[in-house]
């Protein structure tokens, strides 16, 4: 994939990630990565990557029209992963319109201005709200987000889709479902549970786990995201919507087990305790049949292979600060 890109959002677990991919394609000229860094300072996840001298960090603001002109000038291309999540609000719907709604429109639109031809931004399953945990989501279905978060992604989407139909910037939309693996930020809750077990379990406590442990998931590792968001980039199609997850469900009791069977932990059991009012787990389970067909892409990391990754972090992390 040749070109110049910048990822806005960088600095994050999907972000950082989606760097480490590109700088390791020989095609790829550089990598601009924007980041407000306003919710997590995360810098050190791009520590590999600045290492190599094909990636140059800026500190930038998507509300900020000038500073996205200014960063996004030369860019062949746009991943945007930037986003504010609370899943219960909690006093932030406005932060979170006008970081996640307005920013992106900030974003499609100044990328019309430059004339950059393509922008692959991230959306969320939470657009398809409370559906049957046995219906898989596909991406035609009606959108109808339960919470502030699920609506600004719904509205992302729609900016994305107009301005390709009728502004001339090429776009893409990723919909993810729970994405874990190394880098997990805390702001996660449905992934959170994997990154607090393996923690409690490595410090030898016993892990409190929110919920009953029936919910079920779709769980997807950052590594395959990484991947998607490359596949977007050089697709074709454009102003389409894609799933990204593994169609596969497995309850958040099931994931657990995982965790203490490679863990080789015997006992301990977790403390399950009732959710707060409002927090909810994403249930909804991704079809992965259109990601397939047009952009080639298959998640291709099992859940196992997936946590194996994750512990091996967490027990780094763990022992730098010890």
């Amino acid at each position: 994939m040749r070109g110049k890109f910048c990822v806005i959002g960088g600095g994050s677990m999907i972000g950082s990630t989606l760097v480490d991919h590109l700088v390791a394609d020989p095609e790829v000229e550089s990598v601009r990565v924007l980041d407000a860094f306003f919710a997590d300072d995360n810098r050190g996840n791009l520590a590999d990557a600045l290492a190599t001298g094909k990636v140059d960090l800026v500190e930038g603001d998507i509300r900020n029209r000038e500073q996205l002109r200014e960063h996004l000038a030369g860019m062949d291309g746009v991943f945007n992963l930037a986003a504010v999540m609370s899943l219960d609000g909690a006093g932030k719907n406005e932060w979170m319109w006008t970081v996640n709604a307005d920013g992106f429109f900030n974003i499609v639109d100044v990328a019309r201005e430059l004339g950059i031809p393509r922008v692959v931004t991230s959306s969320s399953a939470a657009v398809y709200g409370e559906l049957p945990s046995d219906e898989l989501c596909r991406e035609d279905v009606p959108l109808r987000p339960s919470t502030v978060y699920g609506a600004t992604k719904a509205a992302c989407e729609m900016l994305a889709s107009a301005y390709s139909a009728s502004q001339g910037v090429s776009t893409a939309v990723l919909r993810y479902g729970v994405v874990y693996g190394p880098r997990l930020h805390r702001r996660a809750k449905s992934s959170l549970v994997i990154s607090d077990v393996i923690d409690a379990l490595l410090r030898g406590e016993r892990p409190t786990v929110i919920g009953d442990g029936t919910q079920v998931c779709d769980w997807v590792y950052v590594g395959d995201v990484a991947r998607a968001n490359i596949a977007a980039m050089q697709s074709d199609s454009t102003g389409e919507v894609f799933n990204v997850g593994t169609g596969g469900r497995r309850t958040v009791a099931e994931v657990i087990d995982v965790i203490y069977r490679l863990l080789g932990v015997d006992g301990q059991p977790p403390i399950f305790e009732p959710a707060p009012e409002g927090v909810r787990y994403n249930q909804n389970i991704m079809s992965p049949e259109k990601s397939e067909q047009i952009l080639g892409f298959r998640a291709e990391t099992s859940l196992e292979e997936g946590i194996v990754a994750q512990i091996k972090f967490q027990r780094s992390q763990l022992s730098t600060q010890s």
